[in-house]
């Protein structure tokens, strides 16, 4: 990790670490876990958990490396598959991010598109049109995320776009919208579900929204958004059916352990917890800043394992994903798609890097005119390898995959250079995640089966 990133992370009593450094002192093979009379070491190179007993487990958590140790492990590293390297993906786009509006009805705090990504504007059919064709002829299994500015705000386009697609019957689109809900109403909800959309509302959690999201004119959107998003629940009633993202900014953190419980046991829906990315100083997290959000994070899990309501753990991204990740041995895979299988596409019909990049010049990597610029797209994706320092001696490198692009990029100016705050904030989230597993193992295997990555 980077140096001003603290690998021993005490702020989690009980869980442990044991460095297996190779011969070059840079890789570190395995990560203890011992807690609540559990234990499981994670095989960092393949994903892989082992069960191991609670007194071999404080034997590692207290760094006790004798030959025996080693020993074990060596001889459990023999019965696991090999790891495999990692190879620069291949572009192969087969998702994309249609803005059909790059204007938005909300002031958000924190928005780092200033509510139009610097050029308001609105997508017509003919671009729509062009990008589907343009991108569908090389997978079955089109993507299309609608996004945003406010997508609804151009729903027509989005009923356009749906159509079009229906008259591809050997193509089996998927379509997801990003929305802030506040112009949700009977016949959009109605459509969004004869035609099977992922949804996902911008909501900054109960007492959160009111300090945060603002109409254009600076009035107040959370009862508006509850109204809607009561209406919505009632067509979409699993809570796997919507996600509701809301942005932690640092000035709220004391209250996001109560706005977040209460959220979960109000709309019982997905919920993911993101800090906010800024590139301004004055908003940035600092390390104490990122530890606060995880101690906050400790003690939803410490209600919700104490009333045993394991699916809302479950409901929590931030937990769910990476009990999903861990319990399906995530891989060489990357952090997202983002320039790999996923691009956006602004109204004009330009193609960027991903949907926080939407005109933003420097991450323009083709347009309908002249195709996609694989050679620059290639450059920027090698990254994704972590082949390099602090990522090839982090413990979670084969289940992060190198961070988000933006966040990377807003705090240290470059793609590849990981944000030091997001890698400690990924390492509390895995901490928690696994002690939540270690749990489910034992008392309910049979929600792990319905995990998804």
């Amino acid at each position: 990790m980077p140096e001003n990133v603290d690998r021993n992370r005490s702020m989690n009593e009980g869980t442990g670490k044991y460095l297996h450094i190779d011969e070059n002192n840079a890789q570190v093979n395995w990560e203890a876990f011992v807690r609540d009379n559990y234990a499981l070491l994670l095989h960092i190179p393949t994903s892989h958990i082992v069960a191991i007993p609670p007194e071999f487990g404080e034997k590692l958590f207290q760094g006790d490396n004798d030959p025996e140790t080693v020993k074990i492990l060596e001889d459990i590293e023999t019965q696991l598959p090999a790891a495999k390297k990692r190879e620069v993906a291949d572009v192969d786009i087969t998702a994309i991010a249609l803005n059909v509006s790059q204007n938005c009805n909300f002031r958000c705090v924190y928005c780092y598109a200033d509510g139009d990504y610097g050029n308001p504007s609105t997508m017509n059919f003919d671009t729509a049109k062009k990008t589907i064709d343009f991108f569908v002829h090389n997978t079955e299994k089109p993507h299309i995320t609608f996004l945003g500015g406010e997508p609804l705000l151009n729903f027509s386009l989005i009923k356009e776009v749906v159509d079009y697609c229906k008259s591809m019957p050997e193509k089996e689109f998927a379509y997801k919208i990003i929305s802030n809900g506040s112009l949700l109403n009977d016949e959009n909800i109605l459509f969004l579900k004869g035609n099977k959309f992922e949804v996902c509302i911008s909501f900054d959690c109960l007492e959160l929204q009111e300090k945060q999201r603002f109409f254009a004119d600076g009035t107040d959107t959370e009862k508006t958004v509850i109204a809607k998003l009561d209406a919505l629940k009632n067509e979409f009633p699993e809570p796997k059916q919507i996600v509701l993202r809301s942005t932690v900014t640092k000035d709220n953190i004391s209250l996001l352990e109560n706005a977040a419980l209460a959220t979960l046991k109000r709309f019982n829906t997905h919920l993911c917890l993101t800090p906010e990315t800024s590139c301004r100083q004055e908003r940035r997290f600092s390390r104490e800043d990122i530890i606060r959000v995880g101690a906050v994070l400790e003690k939803i899990v410490d209600t919700f394992l104490k009333e045993e309501d394991f699916e809302s753990l479950i409901n929590i991204t931030n937990i769910g994903g990476r009990i999903a990740a861990l319990h399906n041995g995530k891989c060489l895979q990357p952090y997202c798609g983002a320039g790999i299988s996923y691009l956006s596409v602004s109204c004009s019909g330009k193609f960027y890097l991903c949907h926080r990049y939407t005109e933003d010049k420097n991450a323009f990597v083709g347009d309908l005119e002249s195709g996609i610029d694989k050679e620059k797209l290639q450059t920027i994706t090698r990254s994704r390898l972590i082949d390099f320092y602090p990522c090839n001696t982090c413990w979670i490198r084969e289940l992060c995959g190198g961070g988000c692009y933006h966040q990377n990029e807003a705090a240290t100016g470059g793609y590849s250079t990981p944000d030091p705050l997001g890698c400690l904030l990924q390492s509390i989230e895995y901490e928690q995640a696994m002690r939540v597993y270690m749990m489910l193992l034992t008392q309910k295997p049979e929600l792990l089966e319905q995990l998804e990555l």
